[in-house]
C-alpha cells in the first residue's frame, strides 16, 4: 500500500522537507504516482530497521505525530460497519425464508379447511331425505356427482398450490443457503486478511515505540 511523503513524515516525526532529503539521498525508496511521491509500506519498514538509532534521537525532540495504524482506524471502521450492513441483509434473508414457510403453513391450513368443508358437504348430503324414493335416488347421484367433481377439483387445485409452495420454498432454501455459504467464506477471508494487516501494523508500532 502506498504512503503519501506527508504521511511517512507523520511516521517518522519529521517535517517534509526532511523526507523529500531522505529520497533525495537514496536513503527512502519513492515511486512517482501521478503528481505524488508515494512510499511503500515496506520500504518504511526497511528504513526502521537500518536507521532506528538515528530516527529515535530525531524523533526525541519533537511532538509525537498521528502513527499509519491510527490514520488507518478510519477506514478499518468503515470497513466494519460495512460487514455488519452487510450481515443485517443476509438477516433480512432469512427472515424471507421464514416468510416462506409460513406461507406453506397457511397453505395447509387452508387445505384442512376445504376438508372440512367437503365433510360438512357429506353430512349435508347424508342428512337430506326426499318425500318420494325417486327423487331422492335421482337427487343423490346428483349430489354424488357434484361432490366427486368438487372434491376432484378441489383436490387437484390444493395439490398443486401445495407443489408449487414447496417447489419455491425449496429453491429459496437451496439459494440463500449458497449464498449464505459465499459469504461466510468471503468474511472469513476478509478477517483474516484484516488480521494480518493488523499483525503488521502491530509490528509497525513496535518498532516506532521500541526503545
Amino acid at each position: 500500500m502506498g504512503v503519501t511523503l506527508k504521511q511517512v513524515s507523520r511516521i517518522l516525526n519529521m517535517t517534509r522537507n526532511e523526507v523529500v532529503d531522505l529520497v533525495a539521498a537514496g536513503k527512502l525508496k519513492a515511486e512517482r504516482k501521478g503528481r505524488n511521491l508515494m512510499v511503500d509500506e515496506s520500504d518504511i519498514w526497511v528504513f526502521l530497521s537500518r536507521s532506528k538509532p538515528e530516527t529515535e534521537a530525531a524523533m526525541s525532540n519533537r511532538p509525537r505525530q498521528v502513527s499509519l495504524p491510527e490514520m488507518m482506524a478510519g477506514p478499518l471502521i468503515e470497513r466494519i460497519g460495512h460487514l455488519e450492513r452487510t450481515l443485517l441483509e443476509k438477516l433480512d434473508l432469512l427472515a424471507e425464508n421464514r416468510r416462506l414457510e409460513q406461507e406453506l403453513q397457511i397453505a395447509n391450513v387452508e387445505l384442512a379447511r376445504k376438508n372440512a368443508e367437503i365433510d360438512k358437504l357429506r353430512g349435508g348430503i347424508t342428512a337430506r331425505t326426499m318425500p318420494a324414493e325417486d327423487e331422492d335416488e335421482s337427487l343423490l347421484r346428483k349430489l354424488d356427482q357434484e361432490r366427486a367433481l368438487m372434491e376432484r377439483e378441489v383436490s387437484e387445485r390444493i395439490s398443486r398450490e401445495r407443489d408449487e409452495f414447496e417447489s419455491i420454498l425449496r429453491a429459496e432454501r437451496v439459494l440463500w443457503s449458497e449464498r449464505l455459504a459465499d459469504e461466510r467464506r468471503k468474511y472469513e477471508a476478509e478477517i483474516e486478511e484484516l488480521t494480518k494487516k493488523e499483525g503488521l501494523w502491530t509490528r509497525i508500532v513496535r518498532m516506532l515505540t521500541w526503545s
